[in-house]
């Protein structure tokens, strides 16, 4: 009696093609970051180039965050509020969460909610240099250009999807 035929698997037909086309996969992946650091990427490397894939960085950015209090300005430590568990830094300097509007009034409530004393006003703002390969990444942060991202009032509250309130 031949034993039982598992259906789920791949053709025996195309199991080669298939094997050929993971191959030929891997390669182009692999070509594509090798080409990724270097100055110029050809053009043949156009799909390779997703961000999900290590691609050279061109800027670094953080976010920086001013809080009023009794009419006086000052620098809220933004690392020492938001403590990050990642070696990759903290979340909030991503680029999804800055270009997000809701998610930078929600980090700016935040703000207001854990700084002593509580503050009046708070003011977002997005710092970008230029990234050198080589170079670590504080190297050029005094050159940084500098846009507000949100001036935001303490006493608004954020509303959150689903009704949910901070």
């Amino acid at each position: 009696m031949p034993p039982p035929r598992d259906e789920t698997t791949t053709p025996p037909a195309l199991r080669l093609p298939a094997l050929g086309l993971l191959v030929a996969l891997m390669m182009y992946l692999g070509a594509c970051y090798h080409h990724a650091l270097s100055e110029t990427m050809p053009a043949w490397s156009y799909l390779g180039q997703w961000s999900m894939f290590t691609m050279r960085e061109t800027w670094h950015t953080d976010l920086g965050a001013i809080v009023e209090v009794g009419g006086k300005q000052s620098y809220a430590d933004l690392e020492a509020l938001f403590p990050s568990r990642w070696d990759s830094g903290p979340r909030y300097v991503r680029g999804p969460f800055r270009s997000n509007p809701q998610r930078v009034a929600t980090l700016a409530q935040a703000v207001c909610r854990r700084s002593r004393p509580y503050p009046a006003r708070v003011i977002i703002g997005e710092y970008r240099w230029r990234a050198k390969v080589g170079v670590a990444p504080d190297v050029g942060r005094d050159k940084a250009e500098s846009r507000v991202l949100l001036d935001f009032d303490c006493d608004d509250e954020v509303r959150l999807p689903g009704g949910v309130r901070l």
